[in-house]
């Protein structure tokens, strides 16, 4: 994947982030996410950095409106909408110094063609292998589909599943509850949703 420097977005970070000038890279990707708590939409990453990125989307939105979004290869992110342009909007991700060490890694991850799942040193929590047979709730069906947890951490879980949620979506797994971040060969990773 070729990539080339970009000019960085004009508009700042929230004030009660450290503001900085982080290169920004093209970056075309499909990304999903939820406005406000309560509009989804979908778009297209344009740009992006350890600070931010741009997309294009036929959603609209506003200044300073709460975002979280989730970008195929990259996976979750929290923001707020920093600047509206025509077709598109720019997000301001909600950093700390190791939030900002965790996005550069994925960015770089994603540059090179490789999952940043496979890179990030540091886990919240020990992942344990199993092999439980359950089912799976995608999204707002209420049907239920067959599935397999192949290994599970405090964050997460990776399923063996016939069927793909988009990335993003809701899933249920019996009390577990989580979001589709990524997809396998053999199935999706979901991160749990806290409360």
């Amino acid at each position: 994947m070729t990539t080339q420097p970009v000019t960085p977005m004009s508009a700042p970070a929230p004030e009660q982030f450290e503001r900085r000038h982080a290169t920004r890279y093209t970056l075309s990707a499909p990304v999903q996410f939820l406005l406000r708590g309560e509009i989804n939409g979908e778009g297209l990453v344009v740009d992006i950095s350890e600070s931010g990125l741009a997309m294009c989307t036929d959603v609209a939105a506003m200044h300073a409106d709460s975002i979280i979004l989730y970008v195929q290869s990259l996976g979750r992110f929290e923001g707020q909408v920093a600047r509206v342009f025509e077709d598109g909007i720019g997000v301001a991700f909600f950093l700390s110094p190791k939030g900002r060490a965790v996005i550069r890694k994925r960015i770089t991850a994603a540059l090179d063609g490789i999952p940043y799942f496979r890179i990030v040193e540091e886990r919240l929590g020990r992942r344990f292998s199993y092999n439980i047979e359950s089912s799976a709730r995608l999204g707002d069906s209420s049907a239920c589909v067959p599935c397999t947890i192949i290994d599970m951490s405090k964050t997460g879980c990776l399923v063996r599943c016939a069927v793909q949620p988009e990335i993003g979506e809701r899933v249920v797994i019996g009390i577990l509850r989580g979001v589709a971040v990524r997809h396998t060969e053999i199935g999706f990773a979901i991160e749990f949703i806290r409360g």
